[in-house]
C-alpha cells in the first residue's frame, strides 16, 4: 500500500494524511506513520516535476531527524530513501 498514491491517483483521504506527513518527523505524524504501518518514505529533493523539493539544508534537518527515531537514510542523488526496518 503507498501512503500518497500512485500514477497521478491518491487514496481516499490523502489530503488529511499529506496535511500530517508535511510535519514529518512531528509526533503526530510519526503516530500516523506508525499507524499506517509505514517503511519507506522517499525524500525528493532538487526539482521534482518542476516544483522545487526540499534544499539541501532541510533535507539534513529532516534526515538527521529521521535518523535519531532509528530510520535508516540513504542518499540516492538528490533524493533520499529512508528506512525503518
Amino acid at each position: 500500500p503507498r501512503v500518497n498514491g500512485y500514477s497521478g491517483s491518491a487514496p481516499r483521504g490523502f489530503a488529511a494524511v499529506a496535511d500530517r506527513f508535511n510535519e514529518w518527523p512531528s509526533v503526530d505524524a510519526e503516530a500516523l506513520a506508525n499507524e499506517l504501518g509505514l517503511r519507506y518514505i522517499i525524500l525528493h529533493g532538487g526539482v521534482e516535476q518542476g516544483v522545487p523539493a526540499l534544499g539541501e539544508p532541510a533535507q539534513e534537518e529532516v534526515v538527521r531527524a529521521a535518523v535519531a527515531l532509528g530510520y535508516e537514510a540513504t542518499p540516492f542523488g538528490e533524493d533520499w530513501l529512508i528506512v525503518r526496518w
